[in-house]
């Protein structure tokens, strides 16, 4: 596959994206574009004369991917807006979504626009723009698919976990690792689900997990399990091995490669014992997961899924 890189702003983010590369070269090739201001010493960059260089790069490419980082990301999206980058998929670090509008005004109505299929990566309390913020945005203007995945716990504009970029970017890019992505989420869901079970007490696999249980289309990037806030203190103590923090929505695991959220909440519905991998797993029926993803912005490629499959059940 061939990725061009589009840094940050700063001198800083050169280097940085040359190492990203040199680590994605494992799998891909590429481009970075480097930017007229670093190279004339001067603050900002200019999204035009950029904009520019980003249309020779590409303009006799057909198959390729974007990875791109804070204004980075402005400036991909700048161009998709204008009909000048076309990529097959991207990946976005630390949008700067406030700091993008100021210069690229119309970014709302891109994302509203948006068909590229888009990760967007971000630090919790990143200081440039939180993921909270970041969450509002996305549901507010509603791509048309999107995944946002959030760093917990890190206050920085850095992005710089290179083993979990790698995966990510790996499996999001490439077809051909999505399988074995697949059988660690299968591994982890077994252990998991044994141990649940064992301790007899309710709980509810959620969001994408319940989907894969279910046979829809779809692989997770992690799980996420719903349970009663009185058994969060048990579940810490049991998964002590694979305890990352906790805060006031309940504990976060990472068992082998994949993250496990353990979320309180008293009111799990009313789950059906579902037989996947050997094991049962509590989900709600798959009706009840149409409905919580038609209520959810930018979620359509999801339903379009739930709705293939609850067709072809029929």
């Amino acid at each position: 596959m061939y990725i061009i890189y589009l840094a940050g702003n700063s001198i800083n983010n050169k280097t940085w994206t040359e190492k990203v590369k040199a680590k994605f070269d494992s799998f891909s090739t590429g481009d970075i574009l480097y930017y007229d201001h670093w190279q004339a010493g001067e603050k900002w960059i200019n999204l035009e004369r950029e904009s520019k260089k980003l249309a020779e790069l590409v303009k006799d490419k057909i198959n390729y991917f974007v990875f791109a980082k804070s204004i980075g990301s402005v400036l991909a999206l700048k161009n998709i807006y204008e009909g000048i980058l076309n990529p097959k998929k991207m990946v976005i670090c630390g949008l700067p979504y406030r700091a993008g509008k100021e210069e690229f005004k119309e970014i709302d109505e891109c994302l509203k626009t948006l068909k590229v299929p888009t990760m967007f990566i971000q630090n919790e309390f990143d200081p440039v723009y939180g993921f909270d913020e970041l969450a509002k945005v996305l549901a507010n203007n509603s791509p048309n698919d999107y995944h946002l995945i959030k760093k917990p716990g890190n206050s920085t504009h850095d992005y710089e976990d290179y083993e979990n970029l790698i995966k990510q970017v790996k499996i999001y890019f490439g077809d051909e690792d999505k399988q074995v992505h697949l059988e660690k989420i299968y591994k982890t869901l077994d252990f998991v689900a044994k141990k649940l079970n064992t301790l007899n007490i309710k709980w509810l696999l959620g969001a994408s997990g319940a989907l894969m249980v279910h046979g829809v289309k779809i692989a997770p990037w992690d799980l996420d399990i719903l349970t009663p806030f009185e058994n969060i203190k048990l579940l810490k103590d049991e998964f002590k091995e694979y305890f990352v923090s906790e805060d006031e929505d309940g504990l976060l695991l990472k068992i082998g490669d994949i993250e496990v959220e353990i979320i309180k909440l008293d009111d799990l519905g009313n789950p059906a014992p579902t037989l996947f991998q050997d094991n049962l797993i509590p989900v709600n029926p798959l009706e009840d997961e149409l409905y919580f993803y038609e209520q959810r912005p930018g979620r359509e490629n999801t339903v379009r899924l739930i709705k293939e499959k609850l067709k072809n059940d029929k």
